[in-house]
């Protein structure tokens, strides 16, 4: 898999009036500057970790008990009026009973839970008013991925687009990439453009919203998710 951006996005990270990071966690521990973890009881928030010979790694893990989640996100000052985007390299031992979201979202009153209500016909929950994520449950109808998008004010329409029939695969690097420009979302899946898929109109750009990486076990069985890299960039 190439790290290599592809270049339709390239003007947004390169600008000299963009903002952002580029996070390898090449360090001893996780950059509380720049990121915030959280999880359920009997889970393990992400944390520092030595990696293999593709690298290091952040490593989270949920815990034995159905429906325990972790996450790691960043403070709330990205907006899609100000083009933001995220990227987020991820992998995980058991796709199987799992559910994750990997995007933008306002707010999430509880941080151990996700922003979807129902994957099949979405709505936010848990406080989430405004959010454009990737996400995958595997206890809905639709048990692969899809580009959920939900806005408020004008914005109001909650929509979805599945990505193929797109599902991880166990122990193997996937990215998810999303893209915000004003009110409309992009998300690329495997940096490569293989899958894109778009909505329009589809958040509030005028909202701050933070990025997120959130994962959820779906059965008594826990999963293990390392991250190789998370990128957030945005005009000034």
């Amino acid at each position: 898999m190439h790290r290599e951006s592809s270049h339709s996005l390239e003007h947004w990270r390169m600008s000299k009036d963009n903002r952002g990071f580029l996070d390898h966690f090449d360090g001893d521990t996780i950059n509380l500057d720049r990121f915030a973890v959280d999880g359920d009881t009997g889970t393990t928030n992400f944390a520092q970790r030595v990696g293999d010979a593709t690298g290091t790694y952040v490593r989270g893990q949920t815990a034995t008990d159905d429906n325990e989640g972790v996450i790691i996100y960043t403070p709330a000052h990205y907006f899609g009026d100000k083009d933001c985007g995220m990227e987020v390299a991820f992998k995980t031992d058991v796709v199987t009973n799992l559910h994750f979201e990997i995007g933008f979202v306002d707010a999430l009153t509880d941080k151990t839970l996700g922003a979807i209500n129902d994957i099949d016909t979405p709505t936010l929950t848990n406080g989430a008013g405004d959010a454009a994520f990737v996400c995958m449950d595997t206890d809905q109808t639709l048990t692969t991925m899809a580009l959920v998008t939900v806005g408020s004010g004008a914005i109001a329409a909650a929509g979805k687009v599945d990505i193929s029939t797109l599902a991880p695969t166990a122990d193997t690097l996937m990215v998810v990439r999303i893209q915000l420009l004003g009110n409309n979302v992009v998300a690329i899946v495997n940096d490569n453009k293989t899958y894109e898929v778009f909505r329009a109109p589809a958040i509030e750009g005028g909202t701050a919203v933070f990025a997120y990486a959130y994962f959820q076990n779906r059965s008594a069985a826990e999963h293990i998710v390392d991250i190789d890299w998370f990128e957030t960039w945005g005009d000034r």
